[in-house]
């Protein structure tokens, strides 16, 4: 009599579960393979941990254990991880951002697990220089490095000691929402009195220098003038907040500019605004960007990393160079004044979301990879 196979046993290992596009990444990865027969735990190394987040794990019958840094810098985070690694003893420890891939590798193997894979979410040219050669170091123990974006593996091999023939692209997903959310966003624009003539102008994004908020500032403080039927809406909270608000003052644009911090409606925001920018300075492939192009936004976003796999230029909405806020302006300027053409590259945007861009496909994709590491695994197994 044949015995069932037994479901994979697959642990995550992420730098911190702050509400994000790595996070929701994570929470479609892992509810799709937990449909698939997955048996999943995360190992969170920070203390950053959004509530939410976390609870949408836990749906997904996934066992979440947050070790943080404290317990980190005292040596016992470092002995619980293993530990935790050791006692389940799963098939697959995938590490999730840099600070894991330096810790959980190392720590991976040491604990004998068979088959290490590495997620890489952005280019990490924001990293300190200090951190590449940890990084190098145990980057030969990834078994496979998986990349959200086509550009993102160059830079993995040339600064982060990635083996080329162990990379490869996977894209991330969104599931598509067809849900009518007229009434919502008409809700939340007669909250804030923007009337239905204004035109809003959205970005969605963490308050963290790589998203570059400083330049779309500077880009709309160029047009204000030219569209005074527009206001500015920011999504997201961060470090850079008080800066940003500081330059909004200095730029007298305080009555335009609205930062809407962390929120949990984004697609109903979405739903109410007329164009999406993103000047981003580095990413993977951005799920903000994803979900403003899911509900028909015209999107001007700079082209690179991720964003280059979603867009092209003119076809599901603009590309401009990062850090140019006068080229910034100038589209947006474009894309005011020409809305007829936005709405068609917004009705373009959702058909690639839609079609190319699924949790299905991308689901079927990991499952893939990670079906055929564990059956070498176990061919090699002494």
């Amino acid at each position: 009599m044949l015995q069932a196979a037994k479901p994979i046993r697959l642990l995550h290992v992420v730098d911190d579960l702050g509400r994000g596009g790595m996070q929701r990444w994570l929470t479609i990865l892992v509810e799709g393979l937990a449909r698939r027969g997955y048996e999943q735990r995360v190992c969170c190394l920070n203390e950053a941990v959004h509530a939410e987040v976390v609870a949408d794990l836990e749906r997904a019958d996934v066992s979440v254990t947050i070790i943080g840094r404290p317990a980190l810098f005292a040596l016992v985070g470092f002995i619980k991880l293993l530990r935790a690694i050791k006692s389940w003893q799963p098939d697959i420890v995938q590490t999730i951002l840099p600070f894991s891939d330096m810790l959980g590798r190392p720590l991976a193997r040491l604990a004998g697990a068979k088959v290490i894979v590495s997620s890489l979410q952005s280019r990490n040219a924001h990293l300190p220089r200090w951190q590449f050669p940890l990084i190098r170091l145990s980057a030969w123990l990834a078994d496979k490095v998986i990349a959200v974006g086509r550009q993102v593996i160059p830079f993995a091999v040339e600064h982060e000691g990635v083996l080329p023939e162990r990379a490869i692209y996977i894209a991330n997903s969104i599931p598509v929402d067809k849900r009518d959310r007229k009434t919502a966003a008409r809700a939340w624009r007669l909250q804030l009195d923007i009337p239905d003539t204004t035109k809003v102008i959205g970005m969605v994004g963490r308050l963290s220098p790589k998203k570059a908020h400083c330049d779309l500032l500077a880009a709309y403080a160029r047009i204000a003038t030219a569209h005074p039927d527009t206001v500015l809406a920011l999504i997201g909270d961060g470090p850079l907040r008080r800066r940003l608000e500081k330059q909004v003052a200095q730029l007298q644009l305080s009555e335009r500019v609205i930062f809407l911090g962390d929120r949990n409606d984004v697609s109903d925001l979405l739903a109410g605004m007329d164009l999406f920018v993103h000047p981003t300075l580095s990413e993977g492939m951005p799920h903000a960007v994803m979900e403003a192009m899911a509900a028909g936004l015209p999107v001007i976003a700079s082209g690179v990393d991720g964003v280059l796999d979603l867009i092209v230029d003119g076809e599901h909405g603009w590309l401009v160079l990062p850090s140019a806020p006068e080229e910034l302006a100038q589209k947006m300027d474009f894309a005011l004044h020409n809305p007829e053409r936005g709405a068609r590259l917004g009705v373009a945007a959702a058909r690639r979301i839609a079609t190319e861009f699924t949790p299905e496909k991308m689901i079927a994709a990991y499952d893939a990879v990670y079906r055929e590491l564990v059956e070498k695994s176990q061919v090699t197994k002494p």
